[in-house]
C-alpha cells in the first residue's frame, strides 16, 4: 500500500510544495495563538478558567 501511496506521490507536479504550505500554516496558527494568550487580560483569562464551573448563568 505505501508503495501505491508513493508512487502516486511523485507522479503530482510540485509536491514538495505541501510540507512547505503546512508547516507555515501550522506556524502561523501557532505564534497567533500564543500572541493571543500572552497579551491577553490576566482577569479575562481567570474568567475563562472558571467557567465550566461557574453556577452563575449570564446571557
Amino acid at each position: 500500500m505505501l508503495k501505491f501511496i508513493k508512487h502516486h506521490m511523485t507522479s503530482i507536479n510540485d509536491i514538495g510544495i505541501y510540507p512547505v504550505a503546512a508547516f507555515v500554516l501550522f506556524m502561523g496558527i501557532f505564534i497567533v495563538a500564543s500572541w493571543y494568550i500572552l497579551t491577553t487580560d490576566r482577569s479575562r483569562l481567570q474568567h475563562m478558567e472558571q467557567l465550566p464551573f461557574s453556577d452563575n448563568e449570564q446571557a
